[in-house]
Parts: C-alpha cells; sequence; structure tokens
C-alpha cells in the first residue's frame, strides 16, 4: 500500500520474494528489525520468512538513506518494530486459527504483561502450512518472536529481543528418473538477536 513499492513473488509460497523501492534493485533498500540489519551485505533480502504477528508497526522511509545506513540504503529504508508490552499492564493473551483450501493452517497465539512496574514481556508464535496444488508442494513456515524488558530507573531501561523462523519448502516438478522427486526441498532457518540500553543524562 506504500507509494514507491513493489512486493514479487516468484512462484507459489515459500519462494523468493523481493522488494523494489523506487524502480530500483531488490538488493537496494536496506530492512532492520529493531535496528538489527537482515539484508545481506550487498544483496537482498528474501521476505518469504518475514511475518507480521510479533510486529508492531512498519516504518518506511523511501528515497536515498545511504548517508545514514549505508550503500545498501540508495533506494529506500523499511524498518520493523517489535511489539513491546507495557510494565504496569496485566497480563494478556490472545488465539487466532485460519483454515483455508489445499489443507492450508494458519495459527497464531500471543501472550504479554508486565510485572512489579519493572518487568515487561511480549511473545508471540505463529506458523503456517499448505500442502499446495501440485506433487510435493508443502510449504511449512514457523517463527516466534520473544520482547523482554527491564527498568532499573526512569532513566536507565534494558530491552532484549529475539526473532527466529524455521520454514520447510517442496520443490514441486523435479524428476528422478522420469518420476517425480517427493524428497526434493528446501530448508531455511534464522535467528536475529538484539541488546539495547536506554540511559538518559538530564534533559538533554
Amino acid at each position: 500500500d506504500a507509494p514507491g513499492l513493489a512486493v514479487v513473488q516468484t512462484g507459489q509460497a515459500g519462494q523468493l520474494t523481493s522488494l523494489f523501492a523506487l524502480g530500483a534493485g531488490s538488493s537496494s533498500a536496506m530492512v532492520l528489525l529493531d535496528g538489527i540489519p537482515l539484508t545481506e551485505p550487498g544483496g537482498s533480502l528474501d521476505w518469504t520468512h518475514l511475518s507480521v504477528p510479533g510486529l508492531d508497526r512498519i516504518e518506511i522511509v523511501r528515497g536515498p538513506s545511504s548517508a545514514l545506513f549505508g550503500a545498501e540504503a540508495s533506494s529506500g529504508v523499511v524498518q520493523l518494530f517489535t511489539h513491546s508490552a507495557d510494565a504496569e499492564g496485566a497480563m494478556h493473551g490472545s488465539a487466532a486459527y485460519e483454515r483455508g483450501s489445499f489443507s492450508s493452517d494458519h495459527w497464531t497465539g500471543s501472550l504479554s504483561g508486565g510485572l512489579a512496574k519493572k518487568f515487561d514481556y511480549a511473545l508471540t508464535t505463529d506458523q503456517y502450512r499448505s500442502t499446495g496444488e501440485f506433487i510435493n508442494d508443502a510449504f511449512r513456515m514457523t517463527s516466534g518472536t520473544a520482547s523482554v524488558g527491564y527498568a532499573f530507573s526512569d532513566a536507565t531501561r534494558v530491552r532484549a529481543v529475539v526473532r527466529s523462523f524455521d520454514a520447510y519448502t517442496g520443490d514441486p516438478g523435479q524428476t528422478y528418473y522420469g518420476l517425480y522427486n517427493r524428497d526434493a526441498h528446501s530448508a531455511d532457518r534464522d535467528i536475529d538477536a538484539g541488546l539495547k540500553l536506554d540511559d538518559s543524562r538530564g534533559n538533554r
């Protein structure tokens, strides 16, 4: 929905998904998760394994931003921010389930809250899976997000964020001696982690 951005998926679910900003190549936009670069240096990012659950908001800066973020941000910057809970909030949980064609299932669960007005946590997990329309066309992607914060004082806070995914993608159409190769697939697993310390000294 953002002007100047285009998301293109090659093939069925689980195949390469790329972002193009302002008509530039897929390797010219930098993607950050809570300040952690997800884009490989000099390369692009496969958006297939980025899921919305666990995210609080997405901010987009269109145009050259290489002065602040490096050469990988020549056409824009996309920043993903993980959801964080209120340290004074009560425990809150939610769950959702969706069902579609080709045995497609999508479930999401989350738990967040605070403790003693100093400790807060936000945990999210979700899974999408589908058998697909063709032989060996299955796709499964499981992800989890954890954001934990602690306030030592009103001026000093620390936050740890961990986001991971595990994906399985079948490769339909591959043959082995004239027969379908039902074992052809690709598997991906990745973990991103960050630790942030905010310390304020005076009004400035």
